[in-house]
């Protein structure tokens, strides 16, 4: 399941977290040591993936494209993946179908893509999803989701469509209809009588989205314990210390109305978790109202799965404390779990590190700060490590108009959605809020974040019990085509056999496995690209005849396994409706391409005059292919022209039948075939074989379906030394069929075939170039996206450069750059110039 790289990068990981262990040195029990191995354990042998997809924008309209660069880690270890090799891209429609699928294929973590969206595609809020195969096994809230909005063509359309309908048509159920909804979640857990907590709250409004509140909360006798407001997204915090036998509600404000609202009623008897975290130190305390000795209480701090700290109770000491520094620690979310002596797990509190020595000193110069309109920019790149050392880097870039894109400061990036995002469930507002360092609230708002989102991806009562999730899926390397060999007459019974596999459309491939007991079988690995025909035979082995022929029966069918892709779920993402003022300058800008764009359409180009030869059309040329070097053979065969029942037997057996003078020897992987005649050098010797142009062995040949075989030309050997002194001896060429397969699943013993779709060949993104004079020059160029560059990288010495022609708008222009290094850092850096 785990490859050997990725055992590698999880050993490096594990050392690091043994060198945390050191750092902090404890006393360790026999308890800690067995929960901390059972975690261990399960991050090792199932670790998660995390995909990230950069696009160019989020916002479009149709007949536009959607470019896009995948990113995909190992998710404990962030480093880029090894596991999978294929990533799954999803656009999915407002009512939840999929619009469009693209398969990508992954080197080293990394892949891009495409999206043509049809000029007739309905607008909307569309879901960008991704995952991987090996990703269907675990929680789909952890799949990748970004919203696109597909606006419509004209300005005036807005809004697209009555929100409640499409958030029916969505979720398939009716929209809150309270205006205003609060979830309280105390520190740790739990409100305990006593004890004094924090109480963080979450207010939304109908569409899901956060919304301003304020209020106190009172006690049941009317008397007002504290205040509170929230501070971002409908975020806020306060404390409370409840007393026994009282009860406490809210009492918010929102919008000019007034609402209340139970707060959760404390435990009589229990335990506490508080952290403050705060100048690169986290400081922990857990107490109980029930004078306990914390002796053999500890608590596990994880980060990624892998404990790294157990802090335990004093002797005497009904409390546990402790201080630990942070610099030393990766960025991301520690996840703190307090256990009772019994190994009870009571408490359980998330808290975001940001280690300052992971940054990237990251610059970028321009040859100028403003251009002319169709002035050719470059940019040149260099990024080092915080010691001023050159870092290996991979980059996607886009440059935006930055009218259109004016209220996306706060968007999702590379970095919050790896450090934060992929390890929380629910939807997260403005989260790269939480990474600009000009935000001077920012960790404290994150760290009520952490308070009002919960870690998810696993659950310490299955880890506690030894429950290994049950993995369906495997980490593809590659296609995997599988299924069961069946008795062809009766179909309920699973039969053993041989099964063969051939591609040749794009590629030619070939391979033979035997099933296993059950009939089963599978190929794995298979590199695929674009929609390729696949043609697989099977048989029986049953007697041997003399020394090596073998008597075989094909009296099977073949049931191909096809995989469901992961289902959609709408619940998991939010839906957020496009405001026409929040992207009224795209609508604008959409609408003055699209009279461009009209005004050229039927335009007459005179051309300087061409001298244009012809020839009469010849029935030859249905025997024209790619590979075939000599003009006429010495006999051909069409294998239309041949009896229906001659079709369906052997190759080499129609060889045989009708090609006097083959001789062919053996079986097998002993086969040889010879052209006795004229021409020949010696009646012993093989002669060379094609297929569609490219040499192949007998043994391919011998197996592959006649009726995927369109003609077959002998080659004597004067006319088959056009191909070298291997052909000496003459060349026999096979040709397959360009058009569909003449014979369906349901008709055929030990034989199917079918189409599958393979990787996706990423388009190109056009540039002009105004150095090279073109006639289509004249149109004036108002591009969207201005530029795209999905693979970029940074040398040994950390520089990489870039350029592209301004366009014909005069603006402010944004480059984004997203990307990560091949340690697993991910970053983000946006730059700033002007045409005029």
């Amino acid at each position: 399941m785990v490859s050997e790289e990725t055992r590698m990068n999880i050993y490096i990981f594990s050392l690091f977290i043994l060198i945390l262990q050191m750092i902090i040195p404890v006393d360790e029990e026999p308890l800690h040591l067995e929960i901390s191995k059972k975690l261990s354990n399960y991050s090792w042998s199932h670790p998660d993936e995390k995909i990230y997809i950069h696009t160019d924008k989020s916002i479009y309209v149709p007949g536009e494209d959607i470019w896009l660069k995948a990113y995909l880690m190992i998710g404990p270890y962030h480093v880029p993946d090894t596991m999978s090799s294929i990533v799954y891209v999803e656009l999915v429609r407002p009512d939840g179908t999929v619009s469009d699928r693209k398969i990508i294929r992954m080197r080293e973590g990394l892949g891009w893509g495409d999206f043509m969206l049809p000029a007739a595609m309905s607008p909307g809020n569309y879901i960008l999803k991704a995952y991987t195969r090996y990703m269907q096994n675990l929680d789909p809230a952890f799949h990748f989701r970004k919203s696109i909005s597909i606006l419509p063509q004209i300005p005036e359309n807005l809004p697209i469509q009555n929100r409640e309908l499409r958030e029916n048509a969505v979720t398939g159920k009716m929209k809150d209809p309270d205006p205003v909804r609060i979830q309280f979640f105390p520190e740790g857990g739990s409100l305990v009588n006593g004890l004094q907590s924090y109480v963080a709250f979450k207010a939304t409004g109908p569409d899901g989205a956060g919304t301003n509140v304020n209020g106190f909360v009172r006690n049941s006798k009317g008397d007002t314990i504290t205040g509170l407001v929230s501070q971002r997204s409908g975020m806020g915090l306060f404390t409370l210390k409840p007393e026994a036998g009282e009860s406490y509600v809210a009492c918010i404000s929102a919008d000019g109305k007034d609402y209340q609202y139970e707060i959760p009623r404390p435990e009589e008897e229990g335990f506490v978790m508080h952290i403050n975290n705060r100048d690169n130190k986290i400081y922990l305390w857990v107490r109980n109202n029930m004078n306990i000795n914390m002796n053999n209480s500890f608590v596990i701090g994880q980060l990624r799965g892998f404990p790294f700290i157990t802090i335990h109770g004093k002797r005497d000491q009904n409390f546990i404390y402790s201080v630990m520094n942070t610099h030393e620690i990766p960025s991301g979310i520690i996840h703190f779990t307090f256990f009772d002596s019994l190994g009870i797990p009571q408490c359980e509190r998330l808290v975001y590190t940001e280690n300052m020595n992971e940054r990237i000193d990251f610059h970028i110069e321009s040859s100028e700060k403003t251009y002319k309109k169709r002035e050719k920019a470059f940019f040149d790149i260099r990024c080092m490590d915080l010691n001023g050392d050159p870092t290996l880097t991979n980059l996607s870039l886009s440059v935006l108009n930055t009218a259109i894109i004016k209220n996306d400061i706060n968007r999702s990036h590379i970095r919050s959605y790896f450090n934060l995002e992929s390890d929380l469930k629910g939807y997260i507002e403005d989260p790269g809020y939480y990474f600009n360092p000009e935000n001077t609230h920012r960790l404290e708002l994150l760290d009520i974040l952490m308070l009002t989102h919960g870690w998810r991806r696993f659950v310490w009562k299955k880890i506690l019990n030894d429950q290994m999730p049950d993995f369906e899926y495997e980490a593809e390397r590659g296609f995997n085509i599988g299924g069961r060999l069946l008795d062809f007459y009766n179909q309920d019974k699973s039969r053993e056999g041989n099964v063969r596999l051939f591609i040749y459309e794009n590629q030619l491939y070939y391979n033979e496995l035997e099933t296993d007991e059950k009939g089963a079988f599978k190929f794995q690995g298979l590199d695929i690209y674009d929609s390729t025909h696949v043609v697989m035979q099977a048989w029986q082995n049953m007697e041997n005849v003399g020394k090596k022929r073998v008597k075989t029966r094909n009296d099977l069918k073949i049931r191909i396994e096809n995989l469901p892709y992961a289902q959609v779920n709408p619940d998991l993402w939010p839906f957020h409706e496009p405001s026409k003022n929040t992207h009224a300058d795209y609508l604008e800008l959409n609408d003055f391409i699209l009279k461009i764009d009209s005004s050229f359409e039927g335009r007459t180009i005179i051309l300087d005059e061409l001298m244009v030869k012809d020839s009469k059309i010849n029935a030859e040329d249905a025997f024209n292919r790619p590979g075939k070097l000599y003009k006429d053979p010495s006999r051909r065969i069409v294998m239309d022209s041949l009896h229906v029942e001659d079709q369906s037997i052997l190759l080499f057996d129609i060889l045989r039948k009708y090609f006097p003078g083959i001789q062919i020897r053996g079986f097998p992987p002993d086969l040889g075939i010879t052209i006795r005649g004229p021409g020949t050098i010696q009646g012993n010797n093989d002669a060379m074989l094609f297929l569609d142009g490219i040499p192949v062995e007998s043994d391919f040949l011998y197996y592959f379906p006649a009726s995927e075989i369109a003609f077959i030309d002998l080659l004597t050997a004067n006319k088959a030394a056009i191909y070298g002194s291997d052909a000496a001896n003459g060349a026999i060429a096979f040709y397959t069929r360009q058009g569909p397969a003449r014979f369906s699943e349901e008709d055929r013993m030990g034989m199917i075939n079918f189409i599958h779709e393979g990787y996706y060949r990423a388009r190109e993104f056009y540039a002009p170039d105004y150095d090279v004079p073109e006639e289509k020059h004249i149109k004036p160029d108002f591009r969207r996206t201005l530029y795209w560059n999905p693979t970029l990288t940074t040398d040994d010495q950390g520089n990489a450069g870039f350029s592209f022609y301004t366009s014909d708008e005069a603006a402010e222009y944004r480059v984004e750059i997203e990307g990560m290094t091949y340690s697993g850092i991910p970053f983000t850096y946006d730059y700033y110039f002007t045409v005029e």
